[in-house]
């Protein structure tokens, strides 16, 4: 809005535009200009009403009263002008603060609009986030929009925002000068230098935000912007540019306007998800800022960034500085930069405006306090030598013995506390309550539960991964908190730092046995390289084992494989990390960029800005009069080559939907029916459980491959993951159809009310009202020539170059093998099937396995009391892996049973065990001279015996059991009785 405000109406002396030319400029810029004073308060309301009248939105203006004194500023500020840009005639810009004070006078006063303000952390993890939320409080209490990202924790910013201090109003009173006192002791030199004022190298006014109170920010939420998207540059680009175009905050005309901060902190960590992504981000989000209202704010740690990433980071930024920390070694070198936390440097100011920036030929420090982030001016101390003693200045003076008093305190305090706590010295509870060292334990350390409270005595806490932990323990580059650890600073160790820690007695030996425990650089990696000879791959070797890797030569235990220009990755290596190499980097220094930036960085480099793509390389084409027709048929065969794979996906889809459709259904029937007994509702649905959980996991993940279907999708490798789910659910459903088949008949025509309900679910709409027999015998049909068949069409419209060309194949024979593999148990087990289809009562864990028989044997049961008839017949079966015995049901014989059929089932179910639960096998005699079989069986409580009474003559028996022993191995602490 074309407003300016020209100050100092009265005092002309201390303008630095005089009116002549603020009104020629006016009238050719044709802008409004109002002259008011804070002197002149109603010059000033005029101007506060004229702008409440046109209804001005607060990013309108706050015009930059151009003047010295800063009295009228915060008159102006006082008049309900808050939230206001400042306008600068002669730079004809719009800007704004970025909330601390020093910064702002270091920047010739204000941001400007459109700005890419960098800040730049080296050697410590704190200090950036001060500036960046003072940033954060400006733009809440000026009404501007705040979009905050941080790819660590967005919420550690928002909870420490500052809250604005108060101005307290200045009196009016004459302020006169304190007359020096009487006292000595406040002479500390001589009396001429009491009144001398203290010389203040602060930067700029005192701060308006205090850190130490934090600001609520629920009253701001309107103006709190949020990243919902995944932590990568593309979409944090996608989200800013479209907020840039945006008519809130793009410079074209329009009805509202506002100013957006946006912060970005821990730009160019390792903990983005696409770090090969930062210089495209880079060049493309300075044209969006000159476009729109929004200044950006980034925080940066350029020692955990790679060099080229850096160097673009200082030419894209518009403004960079540096807070570099202040190390022990210094402060212990020179004694005055004690108070001082850091060096501020100022590596580069904006352009904006003006083609050369002033930068203050001084040197900057600053100071981190509870409250507050302050700038000044180092000023080095007096050197204090042997000479002639008027030679030395009273500041120099002071300045010794200032020195002289704090050492003698500090080496009186020492020689106190030891001579009046001795124990202090080797106590572990003082050496417990005086050491804060936390420390956490990575995702890939094992024993978690057993270290915490070992280490508690040695005065270490482990907690969860945050800002304040110090080392993280960690056993491989793999971890999930290793980048975020490398973004924040946190000092990684191997697991050896924890068994020596418990054997430490002070902080500095912590210190020296971190280094010594330092986590290599490719721990628990496994390099291989592929398409190089063993030459070049040896002269690599001692550089991965030295620095904890491993090189193998197999890709398919390898983590990360090294590729060879030009050369296509076979399917083996689907699912590592590729990383390639340079050409001319090979020739010269035989470097692979990879393992040179790791090396350059001092931890693993991401090694996605190292990925390799490959790329089809063009086939070479004679050149002829109907080239382009060539091409354009090539194209559209490849178009509809690729449309019918597509559409073969989809039909595979569909035919898992219905799969799952079928197997949900039973699942259900099976839930619900309680009609017929527990074991044959089980024979009968119960195998559908495991197929249901099998295709919903197939058809899921086909789902998501669909819906982002391009050209390098891949569908083969679902079926090659998902294969042991396959496996464990068709072998017990092949083993157990026939039956189920023959269950589900027999109780439909033994229960009318189970024939009723299977005859109700029957109607279901949602199935095209199927039979259930029909739907029994789906996954059967599926599974054998719909699934492999439509696997084997997808691979045909596949071409070999296609990444799922070779996933497909391995599709293919994982279902063919695991059809040979049950059709070859069915084969072996044919004869136990149909034992047990005659055998009633038959537990449905039996028939899901597959049993080879091996014989069987007919015994007596023992009678029961006085009656000796009370017996009856028991057959008793033999398996590979188990033994079963079943009760010989009673032929009844009618007139007509030679025109009926042989009943169905024979035997009825009694006992059931493995061979691993047999203890022993006996033969005794009974007093009747009887001869009687006796297996003692192994149960959870106690021991069962099954006692038979044998009548076959004593080599029958002395074979069967003989079977028995042999299928049942047993050891020596077994002990068996044969008949001899």
């Amino acid at each position: 809005v074309p407003i300016v405000a020209l100050g100092n109406m009265r005092d002309l002396a201390n303008r630095r535009v005089d009116s002549d030319f603020a009104y020629s400029w006016a009238a050719r810029e044709r802008v409004k200009l109002f002259e008011v004073s804070a002197k002149d308060r109603n010059s000033l309301v005029d101007f506060v009403q004229y702008l409440g009248q046109r209804h001005f939105h607060p990013i309108s203006i706050r015009v930059e009263v151009l003047t010295v004194k800063k009295v009228e500023v915060r008159e102006i500020e006082s008049c309900h002008t808050d939230g206001f840009l400042i306008f600068n005639p002669l730079g004809r810009t719009l800007e704004t603060s970025c909330g601390c004070s020093a910064v702002d006078s270091l920047l010739g006063g204000a941001l400007s609009i459109s700005t890419f303000f960098c800040v730049d952390e080296l050697h410590s993890r704190g200090y950036a986030e001060s500036l960046a939320k003072y940033f954060i409080a400006e733009g809440l209490y000026s009404g501007h929009d705040v979009l905050v990202v941080d790819p660590l924790d967005e919420d550690k910013l928002w909870k420490g925002i500052p809250t604005r201090i108060e101005i307290q109003p200045e009196s009016t009173s004459s302020s006169v000068p304190p007359m020096p006192s009487d006292h000595p002791q406040d002479l500390r030199i001589a009396f001429r230098y009491a009144a001398k004022p203290q010389v203040n190298s602060s930067i700029g006014d005192k701060n308006r935000y205090d850190l130490g109170k934090p600001l609520d920010t629920q009253a701001f939420a309107a103006q709190i912007l949020r990243f919902e998207g995944e932590l990568s540059y593309e979409s944090l680009y996608k989200q800013i540019a479209e907020l840039c175009r945006s008519e809130r905050y793009s410079t074209a005309r329009g009805p509202t306007k506002n100013l957006l901060r946006i912060v970005i902190n821990h730009l160019g960590s390792p903990v983005w998800s696409d770090s090969s992504n930062l210089s495209a981000f880079l060049v493309r989000i300075r044209p969006l800022l000159r476009k729109s209202y929004v200044v950006l704010l980034a925080t940066s740690e350029s020692e955990t960034m790679f060099r080229k990433h850096t160097e673009e980071l200082f030419v894209t930024a518009d403004i960079y500085i540096q807070l570099v920390a202040i190390s022990e070694e210094e402060q212990k070198k020179l004694a005055s930069l004690d108070k001082y936390h850091g060096y501020l440097r100022i590596l580069r100011l904006p352009r904006v405006t003006s083609v050369g920036t002033h930068n203050p030929p001084v040197d900057l420090v600053f100071t981190q306090e509870r409250n507050t982030f302050d700038v000044s001016i180092l000023h080095l101390p007096p050197a204090v030598g042997d000479g002639d003693q008027n030679s030395k200045s009273p500041s120099m003076v002071l300045e010794a013995m200032q020195v002289k008093d704090s050492v003698t305190s500090l080496l009186s305090n020492t020689d106190l506390n030891a001579a009046v706590h001795p124990e202090r010295n080797m106590s572990k509870e003082y050496r417990v309550a005086s050491r804060k060292i936390v420390i956490t334990l990575g995702s890939t350390v094992s024993r978690r539960e057993e270290w915490p409270p070992l280490l508690r005595e040695v005065g270490i806490r482990v907690k969860h991964f945050s800002s304040r932990t110090k080392y993280l323990v960690a056993t491989s580059v793999r971890d999930a908190l290793y980048r975020r650890a490398v973004a924040l600073g946190v000092f990684i160790v191997n697991k050896d730092f924890l068994e020596r820690c418990q054997h430490v007695k002070s902080l500095e030996e912590i210190e020296k046995l971190a280094e010594e425990c330092r986590l290599p650089l490719f721990a628990g990696l496994i390099i291989a390289f592929l398409g190089f000879n063993d030459e070049l791959a040896e002269d690599h070797l001692h550089t991965v084992e030295s620095n904890g890797g491993q090189v193998s030569t197999s890709t398919r235990e390898a983590t990360h494989v090294v590729v060879a220009p030009d050369l296509r990755p076979p399917a083996s290596c689907h699912g590592k990390y590729l990383v390639t190499i340079d050409k001319v980097i090979v020739a010269m220094a035989n470097l692979f960029q990879w393992i040179r930036g790791s090396l350059d960085l001092g931890w693993c480099a991401n090694e996605k800005c190292f990925e390799y793509k490959w790329t089809e390389p063009t086939a070479h084409i004679r050149p002829r009069n109907s080239f382009l027709r060539f091409q354009k048929r090539r194209r559209a065969e490849s178009s509809a080559k690729k449309y019918k794979r597509y559409q073969l996906c989809l039909e595979l889809f569909k035919t898992e939907v219905n799969c799952l459709k079928a197997s949900d259904f039973l699942v259900r029937l099976s839930e619900e029916n309680v009609y017929v007994q527990s074991e044959a509702n089980d024979i009968m649905f119960g195998v559908y459980t495991a197929m249901k959980k099998a295709h919903d996991k197939i058809v899921q993940r086909m789902g998501q491959v669909l819906d982002t279907w391009n050209d390098h999708s891949t569908i083969g490798d679902i079926f090659v993951e998902e294969s042991p789910l396959l496996v464990e659910a068709y072998t017990p459903y092949f083993h157990t159809l026939e039956t189920s088949l023959q269950y589900l008949k027999e109780n439909k025509r033994k229960s009318a009310k189970f024939n009723a309900y299977i005859n109700d679910k029957e109607r279901d709409r949602s199935l095209g009202k199927q039979k259930v027999d029909y739907l029994l015998n789906v996954p059967f049909q599926q599974i054998t020539s719909r699934i492999p068949a439509s696997l084997k069409e997808i691979r045909n419209q596949t071409t070999t170059l296609d990444p799922d060309f070779e996933l497909l194949g391995d599709a293919i024979s994982v279902i063919d093998r695991m059809l040979v593999s049950i059709n070859e148990s069915k084969r072996l087990g044919a004869e136990s099937e149909a034992i047990f289809r005659k055998i009633q009562d038959l537990p449905g864990h039996i028939l899901r396995s597959p049993r080879q028989f091996v014989c069987a044997m007919e015994f007596l049961s023992i009678p029961n009391g006085d009656n000796v008839w009370s017996c009856f017949v028991v057959e008793l079966l033999i398996f590979k892996d188990c033994v079963l015995m079943a009760e010989k049901l009673d032929r009844s014989i009618s007139c007509g049973a030679f025109f009926r059929r042989k009943p169905a089932r024979t035997m009825k179910f009694m006992e059931f065990c493995h061979h691993v639960r047999i203890r022993a096998v006996r033969v005794l005699l009974n007093s009747d001279d009887e001869r009687i079989l006796v297996i003692v069986v192994r149960n959870p409580t106690k021991d069962a015996e099954w006692c038979l009474q044998i009548v076959y003559p004593d080599d029958l028996v002395h074979e069967f059991l003989s079977k028995l022993v042999d299928e049942q191995g047993f050891q020596d602490a077994w002990t068996s009785l044969l008949p001899d």
